[in-house]
């Protein structure tokens, strides 16, 4: 009797190594083939990376290459941040991360013929791929006052 329910023990201890182990196997990015820049990467990390090298480095295009996926939804896919050229002024006011899901507000000053806009970015990640899937973007031009007080500053520096 001892002896039967070790070895039913034992079969069960074995079962629950091996599904644990398959279970890892298929939920682990790196089995998924896509080496995206944000892969082992929070998801607070993998945008804030994303918006380091579109508007620090001026690198937009090469930034949504590498951080957008390639089904990636873009509501709003003119904005200025997506094509290189010069680094862009902006200043993040708030981020906040939920899930896969991280909302950016920052305010991004005049640049390459456009007014500065205070932005409201929400950004989905993938959860394997290390990108970003889905990008809805809401703007909002500052008053009238503060818009020429923005551009006059920033000629200044």
């Amino acid at each position: 009797m001892k002896a039967s329910k070790t070895r039913a023990i034992s079969i069960g201890v074995g079962i629950a190594i091996a599904l644990s182990f398959a279970y890892s196997l298929h939920f682990n990015p790196r089995w998924y083939g896509d080496n995206g820049p944000g892969v082992g990467k929070l998801p607070r990390i993998i945008v804030l990376d994303y918006m380091k090298q579109a508007y620090d480095k001026g690198r937009g295009a090469e930034a949504a290459q590498g951080y957008f996926s390639p089904k990636m939804v873009d509501h709003n896919p003119g904005s200025i941040e997506l094509r290189d050229g010069p680094p862009i002024r902006h200043e993040i006011r708030q981020v906040i991360a939920e899930g896969l899901v991280v909302a950016v507000y920052h305010h991004v000053e005049a640049a390459r013929g456009e007014p500065a806009i205070d932005v409201l970015d929400v950004l989905r990640t993938s959860a394997y791929t290390g990108r970003i899937a889905e990008r809805q973007r809401f703007v909002q031009f500052p008053p009238a006052g503060e818009a020429a007080k923005t551009a006059h500053s920033g000629d200044a520096k």
